[in-house]
């Protein structure tokens, strides 16, 4: 509403500034320069709603994660799409909270996203969650083109197990001097 009105007193101002009569050159010099005020102003109250809209959501998710209840599980699925990364990490520490095979699965489809931030995050969720289920997507990860994913996935696996020390072991033996290197 703030931005509408802004709008409105931009367009007034410069509409008087353009139909002032040429001999009233002061009053439309005045209204050509309250105008250009108001286009700052409007602008930059946008800029700001943007990214207060933004931390809002942010806090939202979180609020959900701290409910753990399977009830925001699909809020919560649905800020994993989130084009703000911040969000979509929110998204993902607040789906390791909620105890739920659907949100463990959504995050193994998350390894896929573009963002290192939000691969290393589920990473170490995983390892938090010690779920024999997450061990195959921590192994697949080792390779990640990002170091910091790649060490995290490690470290994951050595939280959930024996089991999973175990083919982390194989699975550096095989093929990932890569990883031993690092």
């Amino acid at each position: 509403i703030l931005i509408f009105l802004l709008t409105i007193l931009l367009i007034i101002f410069w509409f008087k500034a353009l139909l002032t009569n040429k001999k009233y050159k002061r009053k439309k010099i005045v209204s050509s320069i309250l105008g250009i005020i108001f286009l700052i102003i409007t602008f930059s109250t946008w800029d700001l709603w943007m990214k207060v809209d933004d931390e809002i959501r942010k806090l939202a998710v979180y609020v959900l994660g701290e409910i753990k209840s399977l009830n925001c599980l699909n809020l919560l699925i649905n800020r994993l799409k989130d084009v703000i990364e911040d969000i979509r990490i929110e998204a993902v520490i607040a789906l390791g909270k909620i105890d739920s095979h659907i949100a463990v699965e959504k995050l193994i489809e998350m390894l896929k996203d573009p963002s290192y931030k939000v691969r290393k995050t589920i990473a170490n969720i995983f390892g938090n969650l010690k779920n024999t289920i997450t061990i195959r997507p921590l192994i697949i990860i080792i390779d990640d083109i990002n170091e910091e994913v790649s060490k995290e996935s490690c470290n994951s696996l050595i939280k959930i197990g024996d089991d999973a020390v175990d083919l982390l072991i194989n699975s550096l033996k095989k093929d990932n001097i890569k990883t031993l290197v690092k």
